[in-house]
Parts: structure tokens; sequence; C-alpha cells
């Protein structure tokens, strides 16, 4: 059952009691972020007359900046494998790292509870993730318990410590089911920008969206 986009701002609204929500009054929703100081975006999108919806933050991170780009790479597609419905991907042309969630909706209904979880996975997965991520274009290391460097690295910097702090850095919540077992917030780094430091993003979504809708018409 396809969806309109007044439609979507409303389960938003009736989710997180939210009505800062940007559109750009045809197929797409817009949800700024702020992470680690980075402005990003998750941005909602419409598509094939409301029967497919695309989840997507843009320029989540850029692969050239990565000291070494396989690495990095390989991590991203064991990622793609481990995590349920986040998806990696990258732009050749300008290293461009973007992470999506597709749902075809088709003759199905999109409802509050599956909106929750999409944005919480954005919210918490995506950008908890991003740190990590973050963490191996610059060392190397990616961070986790089970990485022989990172154990060694943190060993060195808090002798007699480093390896007590192994499970808490390594853990990953659970997903939610229902909305009233974590309700969408902003925990802190994370919160929406205010409205005048919006303006400068709407028009590269709005753009990135039609480069993705020509290049479908293009495969066509």
């Amino acid at each position: 059952m396809a969806i309109s986009l007044n439609e979507l701002t409303a389960i938003f609204e009736e989710v997180s009691g939210n009505t800062n929500i940007f559109t750009n009054n045809k197929d797409t929703a817009l949800f700024p972020v702020i992470h680690q100081t980075d402005q990003l975006m998750i941005a909602v999108h419409l598509d094939e007359d409301g029967e497919y919806l695309r989840f997507r933050i843009p320029n989540y991170l850029n692969l050239r900046k990565a000291k070494n780009s396989e690495s990095v790479l390989l991590k991203m597609m064991e990622l793609n494998m481990k995590l349920k419905m986040l998806k990696y991907g990258v732009d050749n042309s300008d290293g461009e790292i973007a992470v999506s969630i597709e749902i075809p909706l088709q003759d199905g209904s999109f409802t509050p509870t599956q909106l929750h979880r999409c944005m919480y996975t954005m919210h918490e997965v995506a950008l908890n993730e991003r740190t990590r991520l973050q963490s191996l274009m610059l060392t190397g290391i990616y961070p986790e318990s089970d990485n022989d460097e990172f154990r060694a690295l943190l060993e060195k910097l808090l002798p007699g410590e480093g390896a007590q702090g192994m499970d808490i850095l390594n853990e990953k919540e659970e997903l939610p089911s229902t909305e009233s077992e974590a309700p969408i917030s902003l925990p802190s780094p994370f919160r929406f920008l205010e409205d005048n430091e919006m303006v400068e993003y709407v028009d590269e979504v709005e753009v990135t969206n039609c480069d993705s809708l020509r290049d479908e018409e293009d495969e066509d």
C-alpha cells in the first residue's frame, strides 16, 4: 500500500512527538542530526509512487580519508553481512560512504513500529558504528574486543585496566521491538539541527535523490 509524504510525517510525529520535520513537499523528509561535531542528515525518500521507502544517511564518511581503504571496504562488507537492515555503500566517483535501509511496501503498510525501528537503527546503530569506522580510517585499528591490535593498544594506554573495558566497548544493544522499550531520542552527542542550520543541506539531498533517480532511469 503506497504511503504519502504527509502520512509519513504524521507517523513520525506520532512515534517521537517531534514536529521539527523538514520536507521538500514532494517525496523526501529530512531529519538532520549532529554526530561528533559533524552535521549529518537522515533522508527518507519515497520512491515508486510511495510503494518503496529508502532511509539514507548521505556523506556518512568518505573513503578517500582512509589510510587503508581496503580494510575499510572489507569491514563494511562484513557489516553488511552481520547487521540487519542496515547496508553500506560507496560511490566510486568521489569516495562517499552512505548507509541505507530500503523497504519495499508494495501492497503492505508502514506502521509506527516499523518507523521506530528504522530510525532507531539510523540513530543508534549507524552512528555508533560510524565512530568505530572513523577509528579504523584514521588509525587502521577497529575498536572491538576480538581485535588483537586494539587489545594491545588499549593495554599499552591503560596498563592493568585495558582488558576490563573490552566488554563495555564491544557491547551492541538489541533493537527494540516496540516504541515503549526505547523511544526515539537523541542522547548527547546527537541532536536535531536548528532551522538556520538546515537550509544549506536541503538542496544537497534533493540533488542526491535526483541523481539516484536518473541512474535508475538510465538502467531501465
